[in-house]
């Protein structure tokens, strides 16, 4: 098991990190990104809750969608009963 000091984070013009293991030739990659300076997501994030508080949406969903998911999964396990019990002999 190799402590975090094992290895080396190197980074490259864009803001990319990548994880370098010391003790393997080969490399092992942990992508890393440098978000101080960028506010992309932060302004996507702002424009997103914007809209759910203008359009008066839960950001987790309403009953139409939960009504959606339960039709899925009731679909799924009756296709799946008809293909497994159902089936007629080869």
């Amino acid at each position: 098991m190799h402590m975090e000091e094992d290895y080396i984070i190197k980074m490259n013009e864009s803001g990319c990190g990548i994880r370098y293991n010391n003790y393997k030739q080969s490399l092992m990659l942990k992508y890393t990104f440098d978000t101080a300076q960028d506010s992309f997501f932060k302004k996507l994030k702002v424009k997103v809750d914007a809209y759910f508080v203008e359009q008066k949406l839960h950001p987790a969903g309403n009953g139409k969608l939960y009504w959606k998911s339960a039709l899925q999964v009731a679909t799924s396990a009756v296709l799946y009963t008809v293909l497994v019990f159902f089936t007629p002999p080869a």
